[in-house]
């Protein structure tokens, strides 16, 4: 437990480093005055029990220490350094915490709130990527259920993927961390964005199935569906960009990446969607 506790007292992002050793340490002081802090702790049995009758009642000590003592904890502060960071620095104490124990006799893990916190962000994270894959899973049976064109569906999904990815992308340049109640953004943003795509390839395939060529059903489509398009993406961004005035980082971060994801899209709707279709799937459509 001294090397432990001098251990993790070394550490230069952890602070008021706690353990029941600190209790032992209080009554050695109390008992002999030339003890420090920086002196070793080397107890027998009975002193133990003496110092053990004069704390054992505290309920500060039972929050380190089960009653049995077969439990002990170490309990710091560390800044919030961002997840995966502290992950690494709790893989690197367990790892260095374990040297020090036999391994037959003890274990060693990390626990407490901010752990489980950390966990089920983890999860959620986890499965935001699993519910994101069963949107595109549902809107592709329903794309192709409506346009009844492979052609058309997987252009559909191609554009609407996009700002997904650009989304991410600025995610990870921005330093802006994905939590637990940020990690539905993709999900929604997904569902949301898909809206202005169909009903721009709806009016496309419209005007092509009337007879109109490639380049007129482009040219009608975005000229009757882009002013809606505009509108519609102008009050989404406005509605989401409230929310950045929000001081908590959740909050802020499903703002941020919504506006941009809508404004991408409806970039990717206006300019990117008729290059594709006139480039790329003419011939297919």
């Amino acid at each position: 437990m001294n090397g432990i506790q001098e251990y993790l007292d070394s550490l230069p992002y952890l602070s008021a480093v706690k353990s029941p050793l600190l209790y032992y340490r209080t009554m050695q002081k109390v008992y002999n005055s030339s003890y420090t802090d920086h002196s070793a702790l080397n107890l027998d049995e009975s002193t133990i029990n003496k110092y053990e009758k004069q704390f054992i009642n505290m309920s500060a000590l039972k929050f380190l220490m089960n009653e049995k003592k077969t439990i002990f904890k170490f309990n710091a502060q560390m800044k919030d350094m961002g997840r995966h960071d502290v992950s690494n620095i709790n893989k690197d104490i367990i790892d260095e915490v374990n040297k020090r124990l036999d391994s037959s006799k003890v274990s060693s893990r990390i626990s407490g709130m901010d752990h489980l916190f950390d966990r089920s962000h983890d999860k959620r994270i986890e499965n935001m990527f699993y519910g994101i894959l069963l949107a595109i899973l549902l809107v592709s049976l329903t794309l192709g259920f409506v346009f009844k064109k492979i052609s058309i569906t997987l252009l559909a999904l191609l554009l609407n993927v996009i700002p997904i990815i650009i989304s991410a992308g600025i995610l990870g340049f921005t330093n802006l961390e994905l939590r637990a109640g940020s990690s539905i953004i993709f999900t929604i943003a997904f569902v949301i964005v898909v809206d202005d795509t169909i009903h721009l390839l709806s009016k496309f395939q419209w005007h092509r199935n009337r007879g109109d060529s490639v380049e007129q059903a482009v040219h009608l489509a975005l000229k009757e569906c882009g002013t809606a398009i505009i509108a519609t993406s102008i009050i989404l961004i406005g509605g989401f960009a409230i929310l950045m005035l929000s001081d908590y980082n959740e909050i802020f971060t499903l703002g941020f990446l919504m506006s941009i994801v809508i404004l991408i899209t409806l970039t990717i709707d206006l300019i990117l969607a008729p290059l594709f279709i006139l480039k790329f799937f003419k011939k297919y459509l």
